[in-house]
């Protein structure tokens, strides 16, 4: 693993302990602080703010889409079974940061439930970013090499954004009802002569009556 890969990983894991109220401090590296007076100032003492946070993911995520994009490239072309082995530790190992990162992510949404333009920032760097380098990491690693954890599905706000492999997502179909055979039409029997007659008609009975 590169020293590269392995800083972003770190930071993955830093963004994955955010909990809901909790902010990013990216004014020196990448820190988790809870919104206090103290920490507000010392913020803004370093111009550090929500918009740069923004900035940070973005350049976080996608210098972990390139890097994820090399890894992958190695395992297509390589040979010897022990750098494939290597190439395979890594994606797992990013694959499975890069989910657990998700989950700071949502706190991070809640945390600025009150500013819309940062939540759909959060919601891009997610679409236009994660979900797509998650999906190439997992079609790359072999099926039987895959955990428990990157089988199941990913929520963010209370809504599935990857179906993982396990998930099940059955086609509803509708059934047509069954067939059932015409009812026979039971004509009304000549009370006078006790035979049949046609088109509910009898002989001997006026259907007219006053």
């Amino acid at each position: 693993m590169t020293e590269v890969m392995h800083d972003l990983l770190n930071k993955l894991r830093v963004i994955g302990k955010v909990r809901e109220g909790q902010k990013l401090d990216t004014s020196n590296g990448l820190n988790v602080y809870t919104d206090t007076w103290a920490n507000w100032i010392f913020r803004k003492w370093n111009r550090d703010n929500k918009d740069e946070g923004i900035r940070f993911l973005q350049d976080l995520y996608r210098s972990l889409q390139q890097s994820a994009e090399t890894v992958i490239t190695e395992l297509k072309i390589a040979v010897d079974e022990t750098k494939k082995a290597k190439a395979i530790y890594v994606l797992i190992n990013t694959a499975t940061e890069l989910k657990t990162s998700i989950k700071g992510l949502d706190n991070l949404a809640k945390t600025y439930s009150n500013f819309p333009t940062t939540l759909a920032a959060l919601e891009g760097i997610l679409r236009d970013y994660v979900i797509v380098t998650y999906t190439a990491l997992l079609d790359a690693i072999p099926e039987d090499r895959l955990t428990k954890s990157l089988r199941e599905s990913i929520t963010y706000g209370n809504v599935v954004v990857y179906n993982g492999k396990d998930s099940i997502s059955p086609v509803l179909k509708y059934a047509e009802p069954p067939k059932r055979a015409p009812t026979p039409i039971k004509l009304e029997e000549d009370i006078t002569h006790g035979t049949g007659a046609s088109n509910g008609l009898s002989h001997g009975k006026d259907l007219d009556r006053e």
